[in-house]
């Protein structure tokens, strides 16, 4: 998992992936499939994209529904 340190700066690891994937998502549900044909001009590697949806599921902020899509978890 690329975050921020020395050896990687910010705008190489995930962190700046998160809200391009959470704006995707606020709008619509996609299944991780959709979501990564729809974002890979503008994520380098599908270990980039699976780490980033890795730490919003790990954060809260993305969820999956029973039918397998990816959506927004919206909060108070």
């Amino acid at each position: 998992m690329k975050l921020p340190k020395k050896a990687v700066s910010y705008k190489k690891s995930i962190l700046p992936l998160f809200p391009i994937i959470l704006e995707v998502l606020y709008s619509n549900d996609y299944s991780p499939r959709e979501l990564y044909i729809k974002l890979y001009k503008k994520i380098d590697s599908i270990t980039l994209f699976t780490d980033s949806v890795t730490c919003l599921y790990a954060l809260r902020k993305i969820d999956m529904n029973e039918n397998g899509m990816l959506y927004y978890v919206k909060t108070n």
